[in-house]
């Protein structure tokens, strides 16, 4: 499910929200990258399709679906990097980690996929 609520009818500060759920499924999810790669994707696309300038993300599907934390990280920074190699209205995005180890593996990431700077 891809949707956007405009600013009126979002619950939080924001300029609006992109829900983004992967389709809910019986295999394994080491075996769907393809869909949480997706999920970043198409909210990517319609943030920059609505003229938004920064979005943020949630560790998407790493919880309750039981994606494994440096593989979904390891997409999420993929997608995010395509998206700001192409025009858009986007400067900013976001990883919002809850967990400490997720902010680990993102700031090893992040770090790695700039060069260490």
């Amino acid at each position: 499910m891809r949707k956007f609520v405009g600013q009126q009818d979002a619950p939080c500060r924001a300029e609006g929200l992109i829900f983004a759920c992967p389709e809910i499924n019986m295999r394994p999810c080491g075996e769907c990258p393809g869909l949480l790669a997706s999920c970043y994707h198409e909210s990517l696309r319609i943030a920059a399709e609505q003229g938004l300038r920064s979005i943020a993300f949630p560790c998407i599907s790493t919880g309750v679906y039981g994606y494994p934390h440096e593989a979904a990280a390891q997409i999420a920074i993929a997608e995010a990097q395509r998206a700001a190699a192409e025009p858009s209205s986007l400067n900013e995005i976001v990883f919002c980690c809850f967990l400490a180890d997720d902010e680990r593996i993102y700031r090893r990431l992040l770090s790695a996929a700039s060069g260490g700077q």
